[in-house]
């Protein structure tokens, strides 16, 4: 019997945690309008938050299931290809991921947090896009700012990857 999708879905759900403490105050700047209200010559109309905030987090989801497809797409390849050695490599690295989760989580291991590290490239080219789509007034917008803020490097998100 496989455990990885149960254990996958356990790790998700033990995560949400820290996904509010590091994503909450990205979706708290879609509230903010930039400056004092009571200055603004012209009143600037705004879809609903809740509109809003929808929109963004789908924007993520959609970015995190083309990495998911991505990455899925490789493993697939490598098994079709017959390349077993590389399928065996890649569950474990999907397992090992699985216990440095639990102790990321736990606050005894800063391994993921390195991990982290390896996208800080790629964010720091996208960084500047998602700023200027904040605040986002819109859903398209705020849809966009999600596709976007996906990229941010994620300890979780690296660690589901590997599993796909």
């Amino acid at each position: 019997m496989d455990f990885l999708p149960a254990a996958m879905f356990a790790a998700g759900l033990a995560s949400g945690l820290h996904c509010v403490g590091m994503c909450g105050g990205i979706v708290t700047a879609f509230d903010a309008r930039g400056g004092s209200r009571r200055f603004a010559v012209i009143p600037v109309r705004q879809a609903p938050a809740w509109g809003r905030r929808l929109a963004f987090n789908a924007g993520r989801i959609s970015t995190y299931a083309a990495a998911g497809a991505a990455a899925g797409l490789l493993g697939g390849a490598a098994y079709a290809a017959g390349a077993l050695p590389a399928q065996v490599a890649l569950n474990v690295a999907a397992n090992i991921m699985l216990v440095l989760i639990g102790l990321y989580l736990a606050g005894a291991g800063r391994v993921l947090g390195r991990l982290e590290e390896l996208g800080a490239p790629l964010w720091r080219r996208l960084q500047p896009l998602a700023a200027r789509l904040l605040p986002a007034r819109t859903p398209a917008q705020a849809y966009a700012a999600g596709l976007v803020w996906g990229w941010l490097p994620c300890a979780m998100v690296y660690a589901a990857l590997a599993a796909a």
